[in-house]
């Protein structure tokens, strides 16, 4: 017997399949009791209660299940959260009333997350029905673009900062300026004021340069142009920046690939220098290398070679702080920074390496980073241009060839071998050593088996024995004294060019040295070697890097150069430091402050102080280390005295003033340091220092 099938059998059916498919949890109430609920809202109910959920179920009942479903959750209703704890009918009662209106709102509780809930009542039909759309993917976003908003009000915040403090320094020094006639101290406040506008034009265009990109509104803009220019132009103005730090900065160009090239010279510009200058800043000692070569030629044209087109590889490696994992993902995102807020150690607006990123895939390359956490990172610049075959380069090469046997002292592999490459592409020979003492044992060597070294290569900044050691040590043989000596340095030049001029060193260079100047110098070296320029007039050559040139006729005027100083102040808190100096400049003596021990320990060779006041905790070495390699190089330095050091320091504890002598210290002075107990220790440990003492301190100092 078969049972006919209606037309409204059918409907019903299909509306039932409709409903049963459907993402969203569907449940209906006629008269308080449960009518129809879809697999969905099972699965939303959870399989704890879902086993309830069948027709015939009070809405009341269900509620009251509920009571105990929503045991230790918590909701976006704390008021009702509050009555679950305290008042299980009202809560009830209150639940349940939801079922008998119309309403549409937004729940949440810890165990099912956020759901939208729509419901519908029609009290002519005593009928309910309730749909609960899952919004926990809608709530992911609407959080992650509340926090960009954030991050976009930090950034507003940080911008705020970054531009008043250039501001400050333009505006007050260009008040101290209009009272100034543009001699010799004023000059100082010209470069504070042009650093500070060069800061200022800096976020200024990186904020003009994201808003383009943000609008696609770049245009790059392709014309002939010398690589190695451009990386050394940005070296330049970069070094500045690593001269108290004595962090090297080195460019290694394979000699392979084309010198000129085809492209946006001004944007790669902007590339490398928020990324060398990104690694600049977070690279306290070590170097920076910028390394560039060639991956293959565009592999989309066959027909091309070096000659046509090329894909520059350029890796810019530090030995920094490195970057965490968890950071090194988001590196290139906008409004994103290591340190985002506005108090942070390092400065900058968080848009450099985003901008960086976007410019180089306009230009159909790519930037990416790699980097461990206290050993560095590296950047890699994998950009494709066409070779330009005019010749862009602005520097002409030596008019005399650089030819002959060369010896390199430099303790950072990287620079010898940087070195090693860029003479041998000249047809020298070169001898490579790491120290001092290694470079006096291959000069031996050579005058032993009869080898001539034409000229030596000298890096200032190495451990144990400097380079002002070696020369020292070089001059006391009488036999190498027609051997010349170029120095190179990244520290305190403008008093260490004068110490080594009258040392004996025949030039002195700033790094990063520019390829071409540094050929020229060693060009005319060899040919000055047998008639040597006077040592007046070495003196009064301008520095051979353009980015910290010294005004010539200055130089020359000046007769009372001081090399030497009173007081050396080793000190890394900030307020310290400033106290210190109040105190030296209302005593009148010459003083220079080191921010850490390492920094202590050169300033102490490059100035001579008579006098050392000597922080104990400092950052890479702290006093007690800083002590000790200044005690161990005064012996290996025959002629030079001792100096007295004295301890200033918060340790005052049972037996930290006898650690200190045995460091090495003199005397010791513990914090906060009163005017009159420093005045009695400098009488008594360096008597030939003349103070101004103050009149309230006079009678008692005596």
């Amino acid at each position: 017997m078969s049972t006919k099938i209606g037309k409204n059998d059918i409907e019903n059916k299909t509306l039932a399949l409709v409903l049963e498919s459907l993402p969203v949890a569907v449940m209906a109430y006629k008269a308080g009791i449960l009518l129809y609920a879809n697999d969905s809202y099972h699965k939303y109910i959870g399989p704890e209660y879902s086993a309830i959920m069948q027709p015939g179920l009070r809405i009341e009942n269900f509620v009251e299940q509920l009571y105990d479903l929503h045991q230790d959750l918590e909701t976006e209703d704390a008021e009702l959260d509050r009555l679950h704890k305290t008042d299980k009918a009202e809560w009830i009662k209150r639940r349940s009333s939801a079922y008998y209106e119309d309403n549409n709102f937004e729940q949440y509780d810890s165990k099912f997350g956020w759901w939208q809930c729509i419901n519908k009542y029609y009290p002519e039909d005593e009928l309910y029905i309730g749909i609960r759309i899952n919004i926990n993917t809608l709530k992911t976003a609407q959080e992650k673009a509340i926090i960009a908003s954030q991050s976009k009000s930090e950034f507003l915040a940080n911008m705020s900062h970054e531009i008043r403090t250039p501001m400050n320094g333009i505006m007050g020094m260009a008040e101290l300026l209009q009272n100034s006639q543009i001699p010799g101290k004023e000059r100082e406040f010209i470069n504070i004021i042009q650093r500070s506008g060069q800061s200022l034009l800096t976020i200024i265009n990186d904020i003009l340069d994201f808003s383009k990109i943000e609008s696609g509104q770049i245009e790059i803009t392709p014309v002939p142009f010398s690589l190695r220019d451009a990386i050394e132009d940005i070296m330049a103005l970069l070094s500045t920046s690593t001269r108290e730090t004595g962090v090297d900065l080195i460019i290694k160009i394979d000699p392979n690939i084309p010198k000129n090239y085809i492209g946006d010279v001004g944007r790669i510009r902007q590339i490398l220098m928020n990324v060398i200058g990104n690694a600049v800043k977070f690279t306290h000692e070590g170097h920076v290398l910028i390394d560039v070569s060639a991956i293959t030629p565009n592999s989309e044209n066959p027909h091309t070679n070096l000659q046509d087109d090329i894909s520059l590889k350029i890796d810019i490696t530090d030995t920094g702080i490195g970057i965490l994992p968890i950071k090194l993902a988001h590196i290139f995102e906008k409004f994103t920074q290591v340190d985002s807020s506005t108090t942070r150690e390092y400065g900058g607006t968080g848009l450099g390496l985003s901008i960086a990123k976007n410019l180089s895939i306009l230009m159909g390359g790519n930037l990416t980073a790699q980097s461990t956490l206290g050993k560095g990172s590296t950047f890699t610049l994998n950009l494709p241009l066409p070779v330009s075959h005019i010749n862009t380069a602005t520097d002409a090469k030596p008019t005399a060839p650089v030819k002959g046997n060369f010896l390199v002292i430099d303790d950072t592999p990287v620079n010898y071998e940087v070195l090693k490459g860029q003479l041998e592409n000249e047809s020298c020979k070169v001898v490579g050593v790491n120290s001092a003492a290694q470079g006096l044992s291959v000069l031996k060597k050579a005058l032993e088996t009869d080898v001539k070294i034409d000229l030596v290569l000298l890096d200032y900044h190495m451990p144990q024995h400097t380079g002002e050691d070696f020369i020292l040590a070089m001059r006391k043989h009488t036999c190498f004294d027609h051997i010349p000596v170029i120095m190179l340095s990244s520290v305190d030049t403008d008093v260490l060019k004068k110490r080594v001029l009258l040392s004996g060193v025949q030039e002195f260079m700033t790094k990063p040295a520019r390829l071409a100047d540094l050929q020229k110098v060693i060009s005319q070296t060899l040919a000055a070697s047998a008639k040597p320029m006077p040592l007046a007039a070495r003196l009064a050559q301008p520095n051979h890097n353009p980015a910290v040139q010294e005004d010539a006729l200055a130089a020359k005027n000046r007769t009372d150069v001081q090399s030497h100083i009173d007081i050396l102040i080793a000190e890394d808190n900030e307020v310290n430091q400033m106290y210190m100096k109040y105190i030296m400049e209302e005593l009148g003596v010459s003083f220079k402050i080191a921010e850490n021990g390492r920094i202590a320990v050169d300033k102490w060779q490059l100035l001579q102080p008579k006098l050392i006041l000597m922080d104990i905790s400092m950052p890479q070495l702290n006093g007690n280390e800083a002590t000790q390699k200044i005690r161990s190089k005064e012996v290996a330095m025959a002629q030079v005295s001792r100096v007295p050091i004295i301890a200033v320091t918060a340790h005052a504890m049972k037996g930290d003033k006898e650690k200190f002598i045995s460091a090495g210290m003199d005397d010791y002075l513990s914090k906060p340091v009163s005017q009159l107990n420093l005045i009695k220790k400098i009488q008594q440990w360096a008597p030939s220092i003349k103070m101004n003492i103050p009149t309230e301190n006079l009678n008692q100092a005596s």
